[in-house]
């Protein structure tokens, strides 16, 4: 069984738009016949119009109304969290093992040699973190 074939829907209303418009020239050029034939003083035989084909008045295109600059838009500024300095000694997984404020910098550098010497296993370093300070 073969396919449908498809309609092309375009066409088809460029079709019916057509036959519309013919339609409404007939009826406007029928209108004008019977006004020349007025003027010139003639019997005029009346033309009867369908009241049901009446002229399809095509739709007004909405003109847009000039929009107001938009007004920028506002975004929150970000809360800054406040950091404070800590020294903190990590293991070889990167793990902190222990924290030292930032002014016990000499403190935690000792505990890093001891760790250091204890332990031939692993190894460790001292680095520098900021932390929030509410912490």
């Amino acid at each position: 069984m073969g396919r449908k074939p498809t309609l092309n829907r375009r066409d088809l209303r460029d079709q019916y738009d057509a036959a519309e418009a013919r339609e409404q020239e007939e009826v406007v050029e029928s209108e004008e016949t019977e006004e020349e034939a007025d003027e010139d003083g003639e019997e005029v035989e009346e033309v009867e119009v369908d009241e049901e084909v009446a002229p399809v008045k095509a739709k007004a295109k909405k003109v847009a109304k000039p929009k107001k600059p938009a007004a920028p838009k506002r975004s929150r500024a970000a809360k800054v969290a406040r950091l404070k300095a800590v020294w903190v000694i990590f293991d070889n997984a990167a793990k902190e093992v222990e924290t030292f404020d930032f002014s016990q910098k000499p403190l935690a550098e000792t505990r890093l040699e001891e760790r250091r010497a204890n332990n031939t296993k692993g190894t460790y370093f001292l680095s520098m973190k900021k932390i929030p300070l509410d912490s």
